[in-house]
C-alpha cells in the first residue's frame, strides 16, 4: 500500500471511493433519495477539476490489487475568517469500508500532519457530518470538538461538527 499525491488519471478511482463511502458512511444520516442520486461520472468531472486545480492537495492510498481504496484532499481553510487559527482544512478524507480498522486512516493522517508541519503549519480543521461513525476516530487523533453547526445537503437540514487538529 502507498500514499502518493494524485493525478489526473485517479479521477475516476477517486470518484469509484467517493461514492461508494459516501453510500455506505451516510446511510440513515442523509436522505435516501440524495444518496441514489450520487454519480460516479458527476463525481469524476468533480475530481479532475480539482486535481487540476492548485489550491488544495488531494492524496490517494492505493493498494497493487485492489488500485485506489482511499483518499485525502485538504487546502485552506474556506472560513479561515471564522477560524484563523486553523489556516488548513482537511475538505475529504474516505477510504472503502473493506479497508476500513486495517490503520489506513492513521497513516493518511500521519501523512497530511508530516505535510503540514513541512509546510510549517501547525493546527489544521475537519468538518463531519453529525453522527458519522468517525467521530471516535477522530478523536483518537487529538481532535477536539469545537463547532457544531447547521449544514445543508440537498433538501436537507443537518449538522456538521468542527474538529480541531493540532500537529506535534
Amino acid at each position: 500500500m502507498m500514499i502518493r499525491t494524485a493525478t489526473i488519471e485517479d479521477a475516476r478511482g477517486i470518484a469509484e471511493v467517493h461514492i461508494a463511502t459516501w453510500l455506505t458512511a451516510y446511510r440513515g444520516l442523509i436522505e435516501d433519495e440524495y444518496l441514489e442520486q450520487l454519480s460516479v461520472q458527476r463525481s469524476e468531472k468533480m475530481w479532475q477539476k480539482n486535481i487540476n486545480q492548485n489550491n488544495s492537495t488531494i492524496l490517494v492510498v492505493e493498494c497493487e490489487e485492489a488500485g485506489i481504496i482511499g483518499f485525502a484532499s485538504f487546502g485552506e481553510n474556506r472560513e479561515l475568517s471564522d477560524y484563523p487559527e486553523y489556516p488548513v482544512e482537511v475538505y475529504a478524507i474516505y477510504i472503502l469500508k473493506q479497508f476500513s480498522r486495517q490503520g489506513i486512516g492513521t497513516r493518511l493522517f500521519t501523512d497530511i500532519n508530516k505535510r503540514l508541519a513541512h509546510l510549517g503549519i501547525a493546527s489544521y480543521l475537519l468538518w463531519m457530518l453529525e453522527g458519522n461513525s468517525t467521530e471516535a476516530f477522530y478523536r483518537k487523533l487529538g481532535g477536539k470538538l469545537i463547532e457544531t453547526k447547521p449544514y445543508k445537503i440537498g433538501e436537507q437540514d443537518v449538522n456538521i461538527c468542527g474538529f480541531a487538529f493540532n500537529i506535534d
